[in-house]
């Protein structure tokens, strides 16, 4: 099976590691409505969100189209919950536990993106936002 590496991701190191992300791409994504996934252009929505099931609607990672959150939600095993975090990458990052269960896509009608004070991108879900379990789009 071929694994799609995400537009966000830093596919630069070496050995490849999905958790770290390229701050230029993230950029890119968040000042030219580029999917954190495939790279492309996002129109308009509704737009994709991936994240704990906790009611958020504000997310470290860009947002995506919503095709390509489900090919993520399908791909990867930490955010289908097939895997989790080995125990040393989770001593050594607590939010790790979080990422690795629960997560759901968040769909949204519009969206918006803002630094905060040390300069990390956030990405908001604006808009009607109907939760879909599993990686399952409504």
């Amino acid at each position: 099976m071929n694994v799609t590496v995400p537009f966000m991701v830093d596919a630069t190191r070496v050995p490849l590691d999905f958790k770290v992300l390229d701050p230029a791409r993230v950029e890119e994504c968040a000042t030219r409505s580029r999917c954190g996934v495939c790279g492309h252009r996002i129109r308009r929505g509704p737009i994709a969100f991936i994240g704990p099931a906790d009611g958020r609607r504000c997310f470290a990672d860009p947002w995506m189209h919503p095709a390509c959150a489900e090919q993520a939600m399908t791909q990867c095993p930490f955010l289908s919950g097939r895997r989790a975090w080995s125990s040393a990458e989770a001593r050594d990052n607590e939010l790790l536990d979080t990422y690795s269960a629960g997560m759901a896509v968040l769909l949204a009608t519009n969206w918006r993106a803002h630094r905060d004070e040390r300069g990390a991108w956030h990405f908001e879900a604006l808009g009607s936002c109907p939760l879909a379990t599993a990686g399952v789009l409504p």
